[in-house]
């Protein structure tokens, strides 16, 4: 199990944005009674990522920038909703949130650019998709199974709309029924579109791993 030694200005926000978990997480691990009084040299474990997601960049060498607007807050491009969310590290590594199936690859010069569709699954085998796009590079292949944190590619400005700079556009979806922007109405959204912040950090949607699908994939 991880650790982190508590130093001067550290929260238990900041701490857990860090380590990718939830402040819940933390204190629950800790047994902390009071989540506003931790000490610098204080020793905490940080609890493993099996079972929880990940974000799907870490800047380590540049600052993180979260600057789109997950639907349905009102941000619109071109006309259209934005249905995710982006994020901006420079030609950043891009991971996989959670463990999965790679169910598409795909180059939408009119959209997402390069993109990659992965299948999830959360409790009770209700799937999940994420999809990454405006990729520059794509380093898995359609029925890749993939693990929480693995390589998928690197952010880019490919397809429209990217504008020049670099960034991952990333959504969540409950069904990959919908096509890419051709169904996108404020229906759809609603109905089918999940808001990536409460599923990368409210603890209680837990990825199943593979072996729990019962797909046989990974027999």
């Amino acid at each position: 199990m991880d650790v982190h030694v508590v130093k001067s200005g550290d929260t238990l926000w900041k701490i857990a944005k860090k380590n990718f978990r939830t402040v819940e997480q933390i204190v629950a691990c800790n047994e902390i009674e009071n989540p506003d009084l931790i000490e610098a040299g204080q020793v905490l474990r940080i609890p493993p990522k099996t079972m929880i997601s990940e974000y799907p960049m870490d800047c380590k060498d540049t600052p993180y920038f979260e600057y789109g607007v997950t639907y349905p807050k009102g941000h619109r491009f071109a006309g259209r909703p934005h249905p995710g969310i982006d994020f901006h590290c420079q030609y950043g590594h891009v991971f996989a949130i959670a463990p999965g199936v790679v169910k598409y690859i795909g180059n939408d010069p009119y959209g997402y650019g390069h993109y990659v569709l992965i299948e999830h699954r959360l409790a009770e085998d209700i799937p999940l998709w994420s999809l990454s796009a405006h990729l520059k590079s794509i380093f898995v292949d359609t029925g890749y199974v993939v693990k929480i944190g693995d390589l998928i590619g690197y952010e880019g400005h490919s397809g429209l709309g990217a504008g020049g700079i670099n960034h991952l556009h990333f959504e969540l979806k409950w069904t990959d029924e919908l096509g890419l922007f051709n169904k996108l109405t404020p229906e759809n959204l609603d109905n089918y579109y999940a808001n990536p912040r409460e599923i990368l950090e409210n603890g209680q949607f837990q990825f199943k791993q593979l072996w729990c699908w019962n797909c046989g994939r990974c027999q």
